[in-house]
């Protein structure tokens, strides 16, 4: 874990910056997720942050399933999903190893829901190891949903809406399940999927 962060010359300690990060979120989703922003947490979320995919919760399910979808990706993001993030992981994981001062025998462990550049990352990475932990889709359903509903990123002071969260995730979580049982039923070495 990062011991502190700095952005002044005196600096301030994690605690502080995450006090920082996380002052606009209502408590809903403080409660939600423990948004420790300097710890193992869904990396592609941090990743697409920096992006305009949130944008689409303010135009519609359409919108959301084709920029937000965890498993399938679109034409036009095919670049930022998978060229693009592979080299962002690949940055991260050799300043990462860099600054813990790590031998080749060690590794890095990334969490997050990027079934869509699991091929990538595993022709990278020939030797990495993937696993899934496999939820009943109603629960990752609801849990989608409600992560979203709670994020005031998204939906910038407007109430959640609803309907579009429901239509856009019964597609986005029926199609990741399934790519995630193609995935991980391909008996490759280094997949491994375990059930909840």
């Amino acid at each position: 874990k990062i011991v502190a962060i700095v952005f002044s010359d005196s600096g301030i300690t994690t605690d502080e910056a995450n006090n920082y990060l996380n002052k606009n979120f209502p408590k809903e989703a403080r409660e939600r997720h423990e948004n420790d922003h300097f710890s193992l947490d869904t990396l592609d979320g941090y990743f697409l942050s920096a992006h305009l995919n949130g944008l689409a919760f303010q135009i519609g399910p359409d919108v959301i399933i084709k920029e937000c979808h965890s498993a399938v990706v679109e034409d036009w993001n095919q670049s930022l999903m998978q060229t693009q993030f592979t080299d962002f992981v690949d940055r991260l994981a050799r300043k990462t190893l860099l600054f813990r001062g790590a031998s080749d025998a060690q590794r890095i462990l990334l969490k997050g829901h990027f079934l869509w550049a699991a091929s990538t990352l595993q022709m990278r990475y020939p030797d990495a190891r993937f696993l899934s932990v496999l939820r009943d889709p109603l629960d990752r359903l609801q849990s989608g949903i409600n992560h979203m509903a709670a994020n005031p990123t998204l939906w910038q002071g407007q109430a959640p809406r609803w309907d579009w969260l429901a239509e856009s995730f019964e597609q986005i979580e029926s199609d990741y399940c399934t790519k995630e049982i193609e995935w991980y039923g391909d008996q490759r070495r280094g997949r491994l999927a375990l059930r909840f």
